[in-house]
């Protein structure tokens, strides 16, 4: 299990999107995780911001989602 300082960052880059509605489904699911604040997306990576550090919960459903859209996220703690 991964526990991150407040304020936790992840990028999730390249996921592989069939259609636009596909990429709307990507952000709703990113959007409806606990404790996101914001989702956003620059240059192919999308940016998660959580109001306080993710736990073993967060973590199964990210990389679920993450899976299921053949990408991979990382962690940046400020």
């Amino acid at each position: 299990m991964t526990v991150l300082p407040e304020h936790c960052r992840v990028d999730i880059t390249s996921p592989f999107f069939r259609c636009e509605m596909d990429k709307e489904i990507f952000l709703q699911r990113l959007a409806d995780l606990p404790d996101c604040m914001r989702v956003s997306e620059c240059a192919g990576i999308f940016q998660l911001q959580f109001s306080r550090p993710i736990n073993a919960e967060i973590e199964s459903l990210l990389q679920n989602i993450c899976d299921y859209w053949a990408t991979v996220w990382i962690v940046h703690v400020s």
